[in-house]
């Protein structure tokens, strides 16, 4: 398995944000639901940048993570464990909305894919 590198950007919801979202797949929808992270896993490093206080929640755990105070989160799971989903809260969701600057969320993910 070769190791590969991924960006998803969401600027938030509404027509002039969602022509920001990137990969063009990135919506609140599929944020909410973890949904987007399916066919990149497994995962085994993640960083994401937004504001703090930002709740997400790993693995379906019913115990979020929250963003700290320097709008930055990171792990390095490599040979300790993986992460199958990725799922935002919705209020955190609901917060972000990059046209009026309500800043963005940038996830930034290593996954194991399949070798070329």
């Amino acid at each position: 398995m070769a190791r590969l590198v991924k960006q998803f950007r969401y600027y938030g919801y509404g027509a002039d944000n969602e022509l920001l979202n990137y990969p063009s797949e990135v919506s609140y929808a599929a944020l909410a639901t973890g949904n987007i992270f399916a066919q990149y896993s497994p995962i085994t490093q993640l960083g994401m940048q937004s504001d703090p206080d930002l709740k997400f929640y790993v693995n379906n755990s019913v115990d979020p993570i929250y963003i700290g105070a320097t709008g930055i989160y990171e792990i390095d799971l490599q040979g300790l464990g993986t992460i199958s989903s990725i799922r935002i809260d919705r209020d955190s969701l609901r917060s972000i909305d990059y046209k009026n600057k309500k800043n963005f969320i940038m996830i930034d993910i290593i996954y194991e894919g399949a070798s070329s």
